[in-house]
């Protein structure tokens, strides 16, 4: 029977994002469903508008969620009952624009957005582009890791790695984003003062390696 040592090998970075992500939401509310469709449009091309003057052309806002709801509520009626009321139609259109990781540019997006009518509401947050190689930095260091572990082990045990029989990917866990986060409206935000420094977002993986083994020569 073949002899063999397992060991799981662990991966772990820390990255700094390169990339800011500003997430879109417009919305509308009319009783006529053309009417309200038409009304998403051009608050759509507004906003649109207001990114040219900032060099963000359409191609570059890409929509994430497009709805329309029928909205009901409840309200009383003469006979002092409850009834449930059609309110209107809702149109949501959600959209997100990605952005190197310039502060200045950033504000001078959200001074655009400041000047739109069609007040959208914005979440940024913050990523790296290249998420793949992330990923293979996490593996890269957990093989490193399980190789260590492996020869320390031999090492103390009088015993020789012979050849790696099988590797597994056991697990991968990646924050793509990282954990600072801002939300609110444009119409609110001091657009001429944003200045932040977005945290970190950790990684981690593991990886199985089981290695032949012999008694030491």
């Amino acid at each position: 029977m073949e002899r063999t040592l397992t060991v799981i090998g662990k991966g772990r970075t820390a990255t700094t994002p390169d990339t800011i992500q500003i997430e879109l939401c417009l919305k509308a509310t009319d009783k006529n469903y053309e009417t309200v469709s038409l009304i998403a449009v051009k608050q759509y091309n507004e906003m649109c508008d207001c990114l040219h003057k900032v060099v963000i052309v359409k191609d570059e806002i890409k929509t994430t969620d497009y709805s329309v709801t029928t909205e009901y509520e409840m309200r009383r009626n003469t006979n002092n009952t409850n009834v449930r009321t059609f309110v209107g139609y809702t149109c949501t259109h959600l959209m997100k624009v990605k952005l190197p990781l310039d502060m200045k540019h950033l504000s001078d997006v959200l001074s655009a957005l400041s000047t739109c009518s069609a007040v959208p509401s914005i979440d940024l947050s913050f990523t790296c582009e290249d998420q793949e190689a992330i990923k293979q930095k996490l593996l890269i260091s957990a093989a490193e890791d399980a190789k260590i572990k492996a020869q320390v082990l031999a090492d103390a045990s009088g015993i020789e790695l012979v050849e790696i029989c099988s590797v597994q990917l056991l697990s991968i866990l990646s924050d793509s984003v990282s954990p600072t986060r801002y939300n609110n409206s444009v119409r609110s935000m001091n657009v001429t003062a944003i200045e932040m420094t977005p945290d970190v977002f950790e990684s981690s993986c593991e990886v199985s390696y089981v290695w032949s083994i012999a008694p030491k020569k």
